[in-house]
């Protein structure tokens, strides 16, 4: 496709000489499509973005690949698209059609959610641990999100050729993604969607949260919230149509994905631990493991809300401390028994010191058994002077 003056892949944006249709990416550009419901390569929105090929598909909506021609960017561009209550009949029409009656509404109502959402995105786009807003819009009866086109592979692509991480690699990757969440989560927005695919890693090694498709706000009270499910990643509350969903449920779906990245393995369905749960803590699965660590991990992923952190900052706070000093706190979470978010309140029940390997363990024990033994060299030592001094004692008296 040709955008000013350059023929362009519609499938990576490379340059392609005149007269060339099969682009190094590996695209036949002569054949290349989108479905008949999706907006067609080419199409130009808010007379900026032209549209190039499909690269993700959800429940919520559409994402391509696109090229903003005034500043000569490669972008990610957004659609809202419900599905099951939207509809494009023709490939000459890019207007999309709501389903009739309840579900005309129900695409409204989503529709402004996803545009209220993407202003909050927006707000955010200066945080490095998530993908950055350039502009939101109205356009074919839908809204449409133009952000940053993160380069690079996701995690899910860097787990597959390097097997697992340490737990200090896996944090350098999660740790920005953690303190953008927190934002975002005090401008009541969860994602609702995290995992190894959904996170891109950067020239820099970092981690960058992307797709956003599945994000709610959280304070949606007790109305129904559509079932969005990673298995393995998903906490309970999120196979429940009225779930009690909240920042507990990223946090939930971030423990799981650290421990597939210090593992190898994605935790048991959550719906399968709560008859029968068959979570093995990383420390079993790798010895060297930090064992604080793997203890925070585990209480992440504890089935029951109330027995989960609450927040991404206490998640984050746990680790440090974890890595830094090798303890780990079973915090009991105060939740609110009417099924309202839960308080940020915690009440520190127990504190263990949990060595970090067999050789402190040892070198305890060691410690431990020489003061023993000093105590008894001691003893014995009184009982020797105490046994002198009576014998001396009888001594005078005959």
């Amino acid at each position: 496709m040709l955008i000013n003056g350059k023929k362009r892949c519609a499938q990576c944006m490379n340059i392609l000489n005149n007269d060339e249709m099969v682009c190094k990416c590996g695209a036949n550009n002569a054949t290349l499509a989108n479905d008949m419901h999706c907006l067609q390569i080419g199409t130009v929105l808010d007379d900026t973005y032209v549209v190039g090929r499909v690269i993700g598909e959800g429940g919520f909506g559409i994402t391509y690949v696109g090229w903003d021609k005034n500043i000569d960017i490669k972008v990610a561009i957004k659609e809202f698209y419900l599905n099951g209550f939207s509809s494009r009949y023709s490939e000459d029409s890019s207007e999309i059609t709501a389903s009739a009656g309840e579900g005309e509404e129900l695409f409204e109502r989503n529709r402004d959610k996803f545009i209220n959402e993407a202003k909050i995105l927006a707000s955010l786009s200066d945080e490095p641990g998530i993908v950055s807003v350039y502009k939101f819009f109205r356009e074919n009866n839908t809204a449409y999100i133009a952000m940053e086109f993160v380069e690079g592979v996701t995690l899910k692509e860097k787990l597959k050729a390097a097997g697992t991480f340490s737990v200090d690699e896996t944090i350098g990757i999660i740790g920005p993604v953690m303190n953008s969440l927190a934002k975002i989560h005090k401008q009541n927005l969860i994602h609702r969607d995290i995992s190894p695919d959904n996170i891109m890693i950067t020239a820099d090694g970092r981690g960058k949260l992307i797709d956003f498709g599945a994000a709610r706000e959280a304070n949606e009270g007790n109305k129904s919230l559509s079932v969005v499910l990673k298995h393995g990643y998903a906490p309970m509350e999120q196979y429940q149509t009225r779930g009690n969903q909240g920042p507990w449920t990223d946090v939930y779906a971030l423990a799981a994905t650290m421990y597939k990245c210090i593992t190898g393995i994605i935790p048991p369905e959550a719906s399968d631990r709560v008859m029968s749960d068959g979570f093995v803590p990383m420390h079993q699965i790798r010895p060297e493991c930090n064992v604080a660590v793997s203890h925070v991990i585990t209480k992440a992923l504890s089935i029951k809300i109330q027995e989960r952190y609450q927040t991404v900052g206490e998640f984050k706070d746990a680790l440090l401390l974890a890595l830094n000093t090798g303890e780990f706190y079973e915090n009991k979470t105060v939740a609110d028994t009417t099924g309202k978010t839960p308080e940020n309140k915690t009440v520190a029940d127990t504190a263990s010191k949990t060595p970090e390997n067999k050789t402190e363990l040892k070198t305890e024990r060691k410690k431990s058994t020489k003061l023993i033994l000093v105590i008894a060299a001691s003893l014995a030592g009184v009982a020797v002077i105490l046994l002198l001094f009576l014998s001396l004692l009888g001594n005078k008296k005959n």
